[in-house]
């Protein structure tokens, strides 16, 4: 997540900033997809300097790779502020399929594993 804060200082006579929604993009979307959230998601007003407002980024990985994702801020119509923007990279070492599989493999080795092992209980104690 990124804080975004007003600067100490602002044109006379404002004291709080206001942000239009963001708008994310993802430079490999085959790699990562990338969504806003967080009390900045739809825009709002940032009046503290201090404390600032939460604009979180949630990444669902797709493949394996690297993207970065181009985040911009802008400021509602009529502002004399250019939009803010930053660029971040996500590196991704699976997909969340990928994740997936490899959990219900896990899974399937152990439940094997789990019904060998009832099976030669029950014939050591004599029930098959």
């Amino acid at each position: 997540s990124f804080t975004l804060l007003r600067h100490t200082f602002l044109k006379a006579g404002e004291d709080q900033i206001k942000f239009a929604a963001p708008s994310l993009r993802v430079l490999t979307p085959g790699v990562v997809r990338a969504f806003a959230g967080g009390a900045m998601a739809g825009g709002g007003v940032v009046e503290s300097s201090a404390a600032g407002r939460k604009l979180e980024v949630t990444t669902e990985c797709l493949a394996k790779g690297t993207s970065d994702i181009e985040v911009t801020v802008p400021f509602p119509e009529g502002a004399i502020y250019k939009p803010l923007s930053f660029v971040f990279s996500k590196t991704c070492a699976r997909s969340q399929l990928q994740q997936a599989q490899l959990y219900a493999a896990k899974l399937g080795v152990f439940g094997w594993v789990l019904c060998g092992l009832a099976l030669w209980v029950a014939r050591r104690c004599g029930f098959g």
